[in-house]
């Protein structure tokens, strides 16, 4: 059965640049079985979506489409590495108007692959990129730095280690230097999650650290652009599972990160998701917390206005509205106060 894609085109790209009608498109792309949505670009000429794909060989690829303003389909294009399965992570504009999308492959006889894919304007397919070694490279998260790019990595054995390398690369994918960010010694797994280049010039990763199953610490460490360790601060204690660790510079150099606390006095066992804001020295400035009193909340995604307010969106387990669970949005002023919540 063809599962489509749904895109609800007023949130987090629509508060950034100019109000558009609000809408909901439903969008096939056709030579695949089902899509889903795991990042859009806002142009100033409509919106490209890049979708993780399952193709009707029963393998995993990538599929990606360009709508108007309206949201009508302009182009679309799927791929995959047949017979192995192959993904995507996130995608970017590049400077010459192309797009980058970051993300992992297995090839026969090597575990995971970092797998990057360069897209024309138009959609067509310039050139993949594939870097990694015989051990387990985990699917990759790039962003621009200024004429070159960074990205976010990991290499490790197999249910053994992970550890978190920074690459350098120019807009053709092709790396320029790599480095090898120091790993915290009480955990096995050293696990890259985003990353932010701050106004300093100095970057910001996300890091999460484990040695357990369910039990995944978050971590905030300040590099210099080598990786060189100048801060590091615990986000806080450990949750079940990984939920998302977004992290956003906000327009006065502060930046805010999302988590989860573990589950306390009256959340039934759930734990309750936040976003907490601090300064580049790692100070802790303010946090708001959606309690889990009589459901789940859960954030996938933050943005920044034009206005310097904090935007998200998630799920929750509200099975009240629908009988099944809900989207929701909320909006965060950036000192931190709710302005107001949609489900």
């Amino acid at each position: 059965m063809k599962t489509p894609l749904f895109i609800l085109c007023f949130f987090l790209y629509g508060v950034v640049i100019l109000a558009q009608d609000l809408f909901i498109k439903t969008i096939n792309i056709l030579e695949t079985s089902s899509d889903t949505g795991f990042g859009i670009i806002a142009d100033d000429d409509g919106y490209v979506v890049l979708c993780g794909s399952h193709f009707y060989t029963g393998v995993g690829g990538t599929g990606y489409f360009k709508t108007d303003l309206e949201g009508n389909k302009i182009w679309e294009f799927a791929f995959n590495t047949y017979p192995f399965n192959s993904g995507a992570n996130n995608i970017i504009k590049l400077p010459n108007d192309n797009y980058f999308i970051s993300g992992g492959r297995y090839e026969e006889g090597l575990d995971r692959q970092d797998f990057f894919t360069i897209v024309k304007f138009n959609g067509d397919t310039l050139r993949t990129i594939t870097h990694g070694n015989e051990l387990n490279n985990s699917a990759p998260y790039t962003i621009v730095n200024g004429n070159e790019l960074l990205c976010a990595t990991n290499y490790g054995e197999t249910g053994l280690s992970a550890h978190y390398l920074l690459l350098k690369m120019d807009t053709s994918g092709q790396i320029i230097s790599e480095y090898l960010v120091q790993d915290n010694p009480s955990f096995a797994f050293n696990q890259r999650s985003e990353l932010l280049i701050l106004p300093s010039g100095e970057y910001l990763l996300g890091i999460t650290y484990q040695n357990e199953p369910q039990q995944i610490y978050a971590a905030i460490r300040k590099t210099d652009t080598t990786g060189n360790t100048i801060w590091e601060r615990m986000v806080n204690n450990y949750s079940r599972a990984v939920p998302r660790f977004d992290l956003v510079l906000l327009q006065n150099g502060n930046f805010v990160v999302t988590w989860i606390e573990p589950p306390s006095a009256g959340t039934e066992d759930r734990g309750s998701i936040f976003v907490r804001s601090y300064n580049a020295e790692g100070d802790s400035l303010w946090q708001h917390t959606f309690k889990s009193y009589d459901f789940y909340w859960n954030i996938q995604d933050i943005a920044l206005c034009a206005n310097g307010d904090i935007i998200g969106c998630g799920h929750t387990t509200n099975f009240d509205i629908t009988g099944n669970v809900t989207c929701w949005m909320f909006r965060l002023s950036a000192a931190g106060e709710l302005l107001w919540i949609r489900e």
